[in-house]
This record gives C-alpha cells, sequence and structure tokens, in this order.
C-alpha cells in the first residue's frame, strides 16, 4: 500500500504539473505535501492556517509593541505582527504556545536576529536560538516551523523555503524540472484531445512538432492566427479531418473567437452520434495565456 501511494503521489504530480505555469508549480506541490501530512496526523489545519496568515489577524495598535531604538529597525510592521502571531500559536498537538518568548528572544540577542534578516538566502541558515529546539521535533514539524518562520520575517524568501521544504517531505524529485517528451504527450491525445501549448514570451513549440511529426511521416498544416485567418484555419481542419493529418493553430490569442468554435467542435467529435473524422487527425494549438481562452477548450485539451 505504501508503494502504491507512493506511485500515485508521483503520477499525480507529473500529470497536474504539465498544465500548471511556472509561478503555481511549488503552491500546487505545497498544497500536496499539507493535505499529505494533516490526514497523516503529522499536521495541523491550524498549523497550517497559520503558515498561509501569519500576522494577518493581529492588530497594530493593541499587538505587543516592537522594541525600541533603531537598532530594530530591520524588522518593518508586516514581518514584526508576523512574528507575534508565530509566537502566539500551538504547533501540532501542543497544549501552549511552543515559542512564546521568540519577542523576548529577538529584543535579547539583537545582533544575531539582524544579521539572519539580512541573510540572501535564510532558509539554509540555522534559525537563532530556536535552531536546538526545533531539531528536537519530528522531522516533517521541524521542516514546517523553518519555512514558517522563514514566511514569517522574509517573505520574498517564503516559494524557496517551501521547495526546501517539499524536498525533505516529498523527495528533491517533486522539486526538479520534469520534462515531457513529445512522444508521450502525443500518445495520450485523441482526434478529440487536442494538444495546448501556453506560451512563455520567446517560445515556439512548432519546430519541436514538426520533427516529431517527420518520425511519425505526418505532414503539418499550419495557420498563424489573426484577422481574417479563421476560414484558412477551417480549411486545415476540414482536409485533416478526413486524411488524418495534423493542424498547428499558431498564436491562437489573436484568434479567440475562432476558438469558442474550435470548442464547440471538440464538443460535437465526442458526440457518439457524430460523423467521426480519421483516426490520425490531431489538432495542435500554441496560444499565449488570455483569460478570454474558453474554458470548456481549456478543461478539454492536453495543457
Amino acid at each position: 500500500v505504501d508503494f502504491i501511494i507512493k506511485v500515485m503521489t508521483k503520477h499525480v504530480h507529473r500529470y497536474i504539473n504539465r498544465g500548471l505555469f511556472e509561478k503555481d508549480k511549488i503552491t500546487f506541490m505545497l498544497m500536496i505535501c499539507f493535505k499529505i501530512l494533516i490526514t497523516a496526523k503529522k499536521l495541523t489545519g491550524t498549523d497550517v492556517g497559520a503558515f498561509l496568515k501569519a500576522g494577518a489577524g493581529e492588530d497594530i495598535k493593541t499587538a505587543r509593541q516592537k522594541p525600541q531604538g533603531n537598532q530594530f529597525n530591520f524588522i518593518d510592521e508586516k514581518p514584526w505582527l508576523n512574528i507575534i502571531a508565530f509566537s502566539k500559536h500551538t504547533f501540532g498537538e501542543s497544549s501552549v504556545p511552543n515559542f512564546k518568548e521568540l519577542p523576548d528572544l529577538i529584543q535579547k540577542n539583537q545582533p544575531g536576529w539582524l544579521q539572519y534578516f539580512e541573510k540572501n538566502d535564510p532558509e539554509n541558515y540555522p534559525i537563532p536560538d530556536l535552531a536546538e529546539r526545533m531539531s528536537q521535533e519530528k522531522e516533517e514539524m521541524r521542516a514546517f516551523m523553518e519555512m514558517t518562520l522563514v514566511r514569517c520575517v522574509r517573505e520574498d524568501r517564503t516559494l524557496v523555503a517551501g521547495s526546501k521544504f517539499i524536498a525533505s517531505i516529498l523527495g528533491q524529485e517533486y522539486i526538479e524540472p520534469i520534462s515531457y517528451p513529445m512522444q508521450d504527450i502525443w500518445a495520450e491525445s485523441k482526434y478529440n484531445v487536442p494538444i495546448l501549448f501556453l506560451l512563455s514570451p520567446g517560445a515556439d513549440p512548432t519546430s519541436a512538432i514538426d520533427d516529431f511529426a517527420r518520425k511519425k511521416k505526418k505532414v503539418t498544416e499550419k495557420v498563424s492566427m489573426g484577422e481574417g485567418q479563421e476560414e484558412p484555419a477551417r480549411k486545415a481542419i476540414k482536409a485533416c479531418m478526413e486524411t488524418g493529418g495534423w493542424v498547428i493553430l499558431q498564436n491562437c490569442q489573436l484568434g479567440l473567437k475562432f476558438m469558442e468554435e474550435t470548442e464547440q467542435l471538440i464538443i460535437s467529435l465526442s458526440n457518439p452520434d457524430t460523423q467521426k473524422p480519421h483516426e490520425d487527425f490531431r489538432l495542435w494549438i500554441t496560444c499565449e495565456p488570455h483569460n478570454r481562452f474558453p474554458l470548456g477548450l481549456l478543461q478539454k485539451v492536453i495543457k
């Protein structure tokens, strides 16, 4: 069972990761990690809430005041409220706050905390005054506490600390880039399941599709979308549906109206009463991210 869980986790990761933007991949894997640890009763939902909200629920007027003096100028208002919230939280099954003396420790050890705050990568250094105590916790809780503290004092390093946390919980492979060979992507597609490449600036998968098409002995019909290109696109799709060819619709953010038409076509091809096209027909779409891209088509394609 343990082996099945590990394999299924890996499959889910690969499948979902493929269709996510880079900026969202760490967030998704953090969600997976939190769910796994909560289910295993190694974290609580309140712990995750403390990580997500930090000091958002604290009021600067009623919260304990930041230590006075210019030597504490390195702590802004928001990180200070985060620190207060962190010091009040009871992690795991603890009955009392684990780090209630944290504000006092910062006041007593200003040089150590100043140095920690100003590190380029604080997530890679021991936490002043707390490292030894955190090391006595179970591995998962220790990693979570460290990430949460980094999120509290250096919010700009949260995703990097999150990557380190994911690696410690699930393994290094879950934060490394994954390659998706064209062969594998094609193998999942069908005549009624198009392939969509969401483009980042400067990216163009057309040559990779052409290279793969040559290996499969397929001819590709290309239409670069824009004003007046709807009719050529219709003709190319109609011809390739009959012959089993491949159509590449490029830069479809310039032809969103035609994407709505394509959505209806794909829906109709899934209808058992509709005459099926040639089994080898494939539709490849390249498009920059656009919030008006048809949602139904987005859900139907391989991203």
